[in-house]
């Protein structure tokens, strides 16, 4: 999609280069706008009062965030990210089944029937995104995801 918007910005700069376009400036639309900027993870500008926070220094690339996994309920898809030290890490874009472990210590892997609660976002048990603390059903009852799916790569939990 990034690359869709980065030919759009420059066939507008070549057509107001060219003169077809009678203008000094070029529009992006704001749909984009969270795909051109980046995520910081930096200090806030603003104090806990409200007062402005004046920044003694500019942005470093190790303060850098990425969007949210948001994994979703479907059949397993990871994604690769590259991260600090050429090193990588397994994000799970989609996943439908549960390392489940109940009061016994015995493990299973069982199927996702679907999303109850997420305390992380109320929306997010309609749009069925399993995040750490997420409620999920399961064939043998109801589970807590334990592991974070974005970071690890897996769905962990335990029965409740």
């Amino acid at each position: 999609m990034l690359s869709k918007i980065r030919l759009l910005i420059i066939l507008q700069i070549v057509l107001i280069e060219k003169r077809l376009i009678d203008c000094d400036y070029y529009i992006i639309d704001y749909i984009y706008l969270g795909e051109i900027m980046a995520i910081s993870q930096g200090k806030s500008t603003r104090s806990p009062s409200g007062a402005r926070n004046v920044a003694n220094r500019g942005k470093r690339k190790s303060e850098l965030g990425r969007d949210p996994a948001e994994t979703r309920l479907d059949e397993k898809k990871l994604r690769k990210i590259r991260t600090r030290g050429g090193n990588e890490k397994l994000r799970l874009a989609t996943g439908n089944k549960i390392n489940v472990t109940d009061a016994n210590g015995k493990t299973q892997v069982l199927d996702i029937l679907g999303v109850i609660e997420n305390t992380a976002n109320p929306n997010y048990v309609r749009r069925n995104i399993i995040t750490k603390g997420a409620i999920v059903e399961t064939p043998e009852g109801n589970a807590k995801v334990t592991s974070r799916p974005g970071q690890d790569g897996v769905i962990n939990g335990v029965l409740i």
